[in-house]
């Protein structure tokens, strides 16, 4: 193809020389308005690339960056896989009245998406500007000498699969034409000095309901997000990956079929996903081809792992990579590189589940992994991947069993490929493979240790029914299926798992026969059977100072002063305590969940004493110690401060962390195990519920259930000074009649006997009774005889 155009306003009207007649036509057509030659653009100032004839969404702080970047580099790549919106972007930005105004010779775009050969390159950027190759000279000269005084714009669009020969054009008219510059959109980047790369990323989860929405409009007028369907909008957008391209065809479809249809349909995306429309280009016109095109731009090796890394649904380090691309030939960071360059895979930022910090970690987005998947099934390689996928987390999972404790990075590694743990344990379900049992084992613990417990006891279960499991990972899994049971209240079934695993670990290695006698000990302790569970953990505590450990005798120490606490002897509790505290503090931050759950016993053991003011500067402490990670300690040092709040007379802040607590609870899948300390909490408001009105009760623990964890953590920070509970006063509305008779209610004295003992009808104690409960808002005669035990007199 060779390409002649429109030349610049201010251009003079020389004679022009063509390469060939097609290419005189093409240039003819072009400046005549008659159509042909593609989709290229390009004028003096007030002409150049147009907004497209549907709605920009989102994108503004994007928008705003690509503005201020490109007043300041003269070559900027807009970066990302195809569909994500690149092409838009920068039509967007150089239709805009400023850029054109800015560009006084021009703004041109140059569409490459339809040019398959390197050498037309350079006429299809001649077409557009208007250049013509002079006589016996190279046509990159002849675009050069045209563009060298020019304040000009050109807008390259997918020059992914052209990138050797962009770059060389590139590279050689920015010397040339000092005032030119240059917005290139592909999927790979140029690797140009000078080169501002500029990542296009998926839309937010707002933005992408939001072009839903808009797109859906377009088709079926009477569409509109509501609250009855906002979630499943939200839904297919997040299924999508937020993706524009996704999101467009799949909101093209509300006129045929329901969001909830749609949304099932998504298991295969690639059907559904296609459009009618005759204008788009021929990669967009489904999201299988999309990703198909940067699929065919690839090596046979980056092709091959493109294929493996689609059995990693939770993501990858370069280990597990490695793992599955071991018999490609070539080094795994080479391949690695060149995916990411290629906009098939994302680097996962810190904080978004990016497991051991310091290592890089990648992933697929949705659309490219499934149709990865589909590709590794049609090569035949779906069971060597996963084979070698279950292979390097048996492996992974077989070091964790030998140890006692998990320290924080194993945690958070484990944690990071729950996913892929996930994924291996259904791969082996069902051919009686007895990894499945240490996989599910793992993959309960790792969760545990997040305070997630949801659907664990089902996995384990389903693991434990398989035969013929080594002995090491049937105890870890009954050891793990143990503290599940005693966590949802099963109690004798945690006392049953947990003795068939001390069994089974008694010939094994120490660190697992110490783990079974801790769940022996945790389910002794939740049946309140405080003395088994001292001499377990006293068992246990006995073996590992042998072993040498000292994080894990930290640990088992700790254990053995929550069951001494509980079973009274406070003093032995708080000289084990004092032992430990300063070992977790010398710490730091390498171990904030077990620092917390020991600050956690000291603030109880210091209320059980009666010292409030020491027991909430523990608390606090502990979700200091915690920071943003919501663990399981988090909801029970709520609730402690919550304790010392409603006993120091700090009704709406204790109500309120009460509140935040249980919606904290309840979105950790976390119940607590301990009665004794639930009932702790509900004494305490429980008698604020004696003392206040119970829809002010109501009012503020609702307004504690409405705050985000974050929100609830931050305002239990913001605590004041401790003080004493004021002596409570009767309420004026109670007469001294109705208070008398109250008073006898919580000596436990009957209606018939009140009556007796006053001289009274029964009739009218129970119409006194009536009139108090009614003053007060209690809804029982329970309530009304624990108001009276804290707040009157009792009658002698």
């Amino acid at each position: 193809m060779c390409s002649a155009g429109i030349p610049a306003a201010s251009e003079s009207r020389r004679t022009r020389l063509y390469c060939s007649n097609a290419c005189r036509q093409r240039a003819y057509r072009h400046r005549s308005g008659t159509g042909g030659g593609g989709r290229t653009e390009s004028g003096g100032a007030g002409a150049g690339p147009r907004a497209g004839l549907d709605s920009f969404v989102g994108r503004q702080q994007e928008s705003a960056a690509l503005a201020r970047l490109a007043r300041h580099h003269r070559l900027i790549t807009l970066f990302g896989p195809g569909g994500v919106g690149k092409t838009r972007m920068a039509t967007q930005y150089a239709a805009s009245v400023a850029v054109r105004q800015a560009f006084s010779d021009g703004v041109h775009l140059v569409e490459l998406g339809g040019i398959s050969r390197s050498d037309l390159v350079a006429q299809a950027v001649a077409e557009a500007v208007g250049a013509t190759q002079q006589p016996g000279g190279a046509l990159e000269d002849s675009l050069a000498e045209a563009l060298g005084g020019k304040n000009a714009l050109l807008v390259l669009d997918n020059c992914e699969h052209l990138v050797e020969a962009c770059s060389a054009l590139i590279a050689s008219l920015l010397p040339r034409c000092p005032k030119v510059r240059v917005i290139a959109t592909s999927r790979e980047t140029l690797r140009l000095p000078g080169e501002k790369v500029f990542p296009v990323a998926e839309l937010a989860v707002d933005d992408a309901m939001q072009l839903f929405a808009d797109r859906a409009i377009d088709v079926a007028a009477a569409f509109a997000v509501t609250p009855d369907n906002r979630d499943a909008v939200r839904s297919i957008c997040e299924r999508l990956d937020n993706l524009p391209l996704a999101v467009e065809l799949a909101a093209r479809l509300v006129r045929l079929l329901p969001l909830h249809e749609i949304l099932n349909r998504l298991q295969d995306r690639f059907s559904l996903l296609t459009s009618d429309t005759r204008n788009a280009d021929s990669r967009h016109r489904s999201l299988y081809a999309a990703i198909d095109w940067s699929y065919g731009l690839l090596s046979p090796a980056e092709q091959a792992l493109l294929r493996r890394l689609s059995v990693l649904p939770g993501g990858f380090g370069l280990d597990l990579a490695g793992t599955v691309s071991a018999d490609l030939g070539e080094p795994v960071i080479k391949l690695i590189a060149g995916l990411e360059s290629k906009s098939l895979l994302t680097p996962v930022t810190a904080g978004a589940g990016a497991g051991t910090e310091g290592h890089a970690r990648f992933r697929q987005l949705e659309s490219v992994r499934a149709y990865a998947r589909e590709q590794l099934l049609a090569h035949g390689e779906w069971d060597l991947a996963a084979e070698q996928l279950v292979a390097a987390l048996t492996t992974l999972a077989s070091a964790q069993a030998e140890q006692f404790t998990m320290d924080r990075r194993t945690a958070d590694r484990l944690f990071a490929e729950q996913a892929n743990l996930l994924f291996a344990i259904e791969y082996v379900r069902g051919r009686a493979d007895p990894r499945e049992v240490l996989l599910a084992a793992t993959l309960i613990r790792c969760r545990t240790a997040r305070g997630i417990i949801s659907d664990s006891r089902e996995q384990l279960t389903r693991a434990l029914r398989v035969a013929g499991a080594p002995v090491t990972y049937r105890a870890l899994a009954l050891e793990e299926s143990a503290w599940q049971a005693a966590w949802l209240g099963d109690h004798e079934a945690a006392l049953v798992s947990a003795r068939e695993a001390v069994e089974l670990a008694r010939d094994a290695h120490r660190p697992l026969r110490c783990r079974a006698l801790t769940a022996l000990a945790f389910a002794h302790q939740v049946c309140e059977n405080y003395a088994e569970a001292t001499a377990n953990f006293a068992e246990c505590l006995e073996l590992l100072r042998d072993f040498g450990d000292p994080a894990s005798i930290a640990v088992c120490r700790h254990n053995l002063a929550w069951a001494t606490m509980l079973s009274g002897d406070l003093d032995r509790a708080a000289a084990l305590l004092e032992e430990i505290l300063p070992i977790y503090r010398g710490r730091g931050s390498g171990e904030p969940t077990r620092l917390a759950n020991v600050l956690h016993t000291a603030g109880t053991l210091e209320l059980r004493r009666g010292d409030l003011v020491t027991a909430a500067t523990h608390f606090a402490a502990g979700l200091q110690a915690l920071g943003d990670h919501h663990a399981r300690p988090t909801p029970y040092l709520l609730e402690g401060l919550a304790i010392v709040a409603l006993r120091s007379g700090r009704a709406e802040r204790g109500l309120r962390l009460a509140g935040g607590a249980e919606s904290l609870r309840q979105a950790l899948g976390s119940q607590d195990d301990e009665p004794w300390w639930q009932q702790l909490l509900t004494d305490a408001v429980e008698a604020v519920r004696a003392r206040q009105r119970g829809g002010d009760v109501d009012r503020a623990l609702a307004q504690g259930r409405r705050l985000s964890p974050t929100g609830v953590v931050g305002y239990a920070l913001r605590q004041g000074a401790v003080r004493p509970a004021p002596e409570p006063a009767p309420s004026p509305m109670v007469s001294a009649r109705e208070r008398e008779v109250a008073a006898l209610v919580a000596q436990g004295s009957s209606n018939v006997e009140i009556a007796t003992r006053l001289r009274i009808s029964e009739r009218t104690v129970e119409s006194h009774l009536s009139s108090v409960r009614t003053k007060l808002d209690l809804r029982s005669r329970a309530h009304l005889a624990a108001w009276a035990a804290r707040n009157l007199p009792q009658t002698g």
